[in-house]
Formats: structure tokens, sequence, C-alpha cells
């Protein structure tokens, strides 16, 4: 299973859970934070500032620092806090960091910003442990003053489950944050981090457990997911040593037009790559000759035969460089009548680009095709079938992305940063994938290896789970030497992922 995506409600039921039903000390799962997080600091460095706040975030802070003075680090602590007061567990923490003769400063008026401003410049890492996943307020006064201390003076900068100042829930920034280099999180991954805001505030995002038992993390809350290559592993399919061509799908591509026939290649390409037994395709009449002498391992059949095809397909992939004109949308209309004639309900719809421009205002005829539909609009796209604008689209992709899969009972995939794919009762959230891969033909390579694992056998939400999560995975390391990378890059790439991924499972 993925990893579960929660809210700042779901993580305070589930560590009311594992403490009340499970039985597990708070204190210990404060003790396996504060480890985790020591796991990830660089202790080869020797000197630590760690910034405390009263609740419990300040209590894994303190307890990070406990252990960074056991292996002979120099730590300075900073406990923010007016009355030196704080929950149950942290006050333990401190009385223990005191006991040990940690040296422990309360900050509570100006005058304790002098000594923590020059610590903080003088450190190797600071630990920022001054708000949890609990705050909802902007943040003002002296905390503001710390956090902008740490954002302009630290060197490099850890922060304990949440960035101090983001809403976990939103990814908002209350008032002010904390830019972190790394972020250490329990548990879940947590909503706010998805918010495109939240990116120069988080830094590396790394997700460990504490003690609690994924399944139990599992069964809380809503079904969000982020994708892992685990959880893609197990959906590859295994190849059958007697399998033939006519075992791995016969797919339809129909895409290119004049000037953009290298469309057509790479979708059909990139569905090749991927698996496909069979692939077809198809364009516009003016071109269609042309695309028959460059798509070699693929067949071609004249726009007037596409009935012809549909019959005999069992994956569609439509709407790649075909134009947003009317001769686009009455072919598409051509298809979609002819499903609904032939009633073959396992049949898969990829609709792309020009398969969604003509869609605007249109979107009632993904009602009633009969097939399994799967969209892969990008924010400007979904723009045009939502009538929602892009600005708040960015802002509300979870929402959005889940209401209209729900709606028109399709499986979507709103691409970007972070692309969600959803069929209106489950989400998932690709982590793969940067703006190395911004470049043209990129969505058609997407598009066609969403259908060559459809055509397998795999279902609309699994192909679109997979597919995305190893178009970015190639791009990522492509990118660890590449400035750039073009769509024949990750194509020629995608078989070598795959074996790859069906060893692993093997070994698993």
């Amino acid at each position: 299973m993925a990893m579960k995506i929660a809210t700042s409600q779901m993580m305070r039921e589930l560590d009311q859970f594992a403490i009340e039903q499970l039985k597990i000390p708070s204190m210990i799962l404060m003790e396996n934070a504060a480890l985790r997080v020591l796991s990830h600091l660089d202790l080869s460095h020797t000197y630590f500032v760690v910034i405390c706040g009263r609740g419990n975030n300040g209590g894994d802070g303190l307890a990070i620092a406990r252990h960074l003075k056991n292996r002979g680090k120099d730590v300075d602590v900073y406990y923010v806090s007016d009355d030196d007061s704080g929950t149950p567990d942290t006050m333990l923490n401190l009385t223990i960091c005191r006991n040990m003769g940690l040296h422990v400063s309360t900050v509570h008026e100006e005058a304790d910003l002098w000594d923590l401003r020059e610590a903080v410049n003088d450190a190797d890492t600071v630990v920022d442990a001054l708000f949890g996943i609990g705050l909802s307020r902007p943040i003002t006064g002296i905390h503001a003053e710390i956090i902008e201390t740490i954002n302009e003076m630290s060197r490099y900068t850890v922060a304990v489950d949440i960035p101090s100042g983001l809403d976990s829930d939103t990814g908002e920034i209350l008032g002010c944050a904390v830019r972190a280099d790394k972020t250490v999180t329990f548990s879940c991954y947590k909503k706010g981090f998805l918010n495109y805001a939240t990116i120069e505030s988080c830094g590396d995002i790394t997700v460990e457990n504490i003690g609690i038992p994924a399944q139990y993390c599992d069964s809380m809350g809503s079904h969000e997911y982020l994708v892992d290559e685990t959880s893609v592993r197990g959906l590859i399919p295994r190849r059958s040593r007697t399998g033939y061509k006519g075992d791995y799908g016969k797919i339809l591509v129909v895409a290119g037009s004049p000037g953009y026939t290298g469309a057509n290649k790479i979708a059909s390409e990139a569905c090749l790559a991927s698996g496909a037994g069979l692939v077809t395709v198809s364009s516009d009449v003016r071109v269609i000759d042309l695309i028959a002498e460059h798509v070699r391992e693929a067949m071609t059949i004249h726009p007037d035969q596409i009935e012809k095809a549909v019959s005999e397909c069992n994956v569609i992939a439509f709407g790649p460089g075909m134009g947003n004109t009317d001769a686009t949308r009455q072919l598409l209309m051509r298809i979609i009548k002819k499903l609904r004639e032939e009633g073959k309900s396992d049949t898969v719809l990829v609709l792309d680009a020009d398969g969604l421009n003509v869609l605007e205002h249109r979107t009632e005829l993904l009602e009633n095709i009969g097939v399994r539909v799967i969209l892969t609009p990008h924010f400007g796209e979904m723009a045009r079938l939502t009538g929602q604008s892009v600005d708040y689209i960015k802002k509300n992709r979870l929402d959005v992305a889940m209401k209209f899969a729900r709606t028109h009972k399709v499986t979507l995939v709103l691409k970007g940063h972070n692309t969600i794919i959803s069929d209106g009762v489950s989400l998932f959230v690709n982590p793969t994938g940067s703006s190395a891969i911004a470049t043209g033909g990129m969505g058609d390579c997407l598009t066609g290896m969403i259908a060559g694992l459809a055509g397998q056998g795999l279902g609309p939400m699994e192909a679109a789970i997979a597919a995305t999560f190893l178009h970015g995975s190639i791009g990522d390391e492509l990118a660890k030497s590449r400035y750039s990378i073009m769509a024949s890059e990750i194509i020629t790439r995608i078989p070598f992922e795959l074996k790859k991924m069906v060893e692993d499972q093997k070994r698993s």
C-alpha cells in the first residue's frame, strides 16, 4: 500500500489511538521520533542548536538534544516559553536535559534573542522544533523574530515533523515559516506538503515510522496516498514465457496533425516501450502517410477506417497534437459512438491534449460512453474542462481532482509537480519528476505509457499510477547527469526500468 496522506486531525487521532488503544506510552513515541530525526543529522558536524517550543514538537527537539549530547556533540538548546511551562512529556525531557548538564536557555523576551542569534549564526546545524502540526494561528512577536533569525543565519536547518509556521493541512504560511533544508516528518505525509508554496519551506521531505504499525495509519481518515516504488513495483505485470503479442494489448493511438506529427510517434513508441503487444496508429488524413514512414513497429490505419480499429482494440489513446478543431471533435464523437455501439465495457479510452480541449463546455460527452475513461489534463486543460481558474485549481488540486473524477466517473491524471491521480473514490499523489522533464512531448510520452500498461491488463487507476511514477522516476535518474531531458530519452529507458521492477518484485 502507498503511503497515507494525513491531516492534522488524522494525526491527532492516530496518536491518540496509539497511546490509548495500543498502549504505546507517548514518551516512547517522542523518543522514537527523536531517534529517527537523529538518523538524518550529519553527525560529522560538531555544533548543533536546537530551538524548542512548549508543545510535543518541542519535546521531540529536547530529546534530540539529549542524544546529540550523548554522542559528544556541542549542543545549545533554546526553550521558547514565557513561564518555562510545557506539555508533560516536554517538561520531563526539559528536566532530563538540565540534569544532564545541557546548556538550556529560556527565551521569552527580546533581550534573550541576542544569544540565540549568535548561536544560530555559529551552528553547523539548526534543529527547528518550535511549532508542530497543531499550529493554527499566525506567528507574531518573538516567535516570528526567531524564525526570521533561522532563515537569515542558519547554514543548514532540519525541521522536526513540519517547518514551524506552515499549516499542515493547507501548506499556507501562517505569518512566517522556517525555510528548512530537510523536513523529517512522522508516520504519514502531511497534506499541507502538497501545496506548491511549501517547496521553499520543506526542503527534502522524509517520512519516518515512529513505532505505530503501518496498518493503523492506513485505516485512518480519507483515501489519499503518496505513491512509492514498492507499491508501483507490485503493479507491473509479469510476462508469461509462452505469451505472444496478442496477449499484451491491442492499442489504437490517434494523434498528430500537420506540424505535430511527432506527437503520434512519441505516444506510439512510448506505448510499445511499455510492453504493448500491438499498436495501430491513426492521424489527420493529411499526415497519415508521413507518420507511417516514421512509426515502423506500429501499424497505420486511415481515419476513414477508425470504426474498424475501435472494434479491434482494447485501449484507445486519443488527442496528442491533433489540434483543437471541429475535425478533432467529430473524430472523437465517431469513436465514442462506436464504443457505445460495441458495448465493450473493459475498453479503456485515454484522452489527452486536444482530446480534452474539444470537451470544453461539453464534458457531458463523457457520460454513458460505456467504457473506462482516463483523462490526463495539465492545469490549463483542467481549467477549460471545469471553467475554474488555473490559480484556483493549483490551490485546491486534490479537491478539484477528486470531485471531477467522482462527478464524471473517470480516472483523472492532473499533471504537474506532484501529479494527482483520482477515480473519485481514492486519490494518489505521484512524488517523482522535476522541471528537467518540462520539455515538449512529455505529455505524449505519458499518454503512451498509460495506454501501454492498460493494454496489458492494468486497471485505469493502476495504469495511471504506474505510468506516472515510472515516467517521473526515469526522468529523475536521468536528471542526475542532465540539465534537461527529451521524451525520446525517457522512452529508451522504459523497458529497462520495467525489467528492473519485475526483477525486484521477484526478489521481494
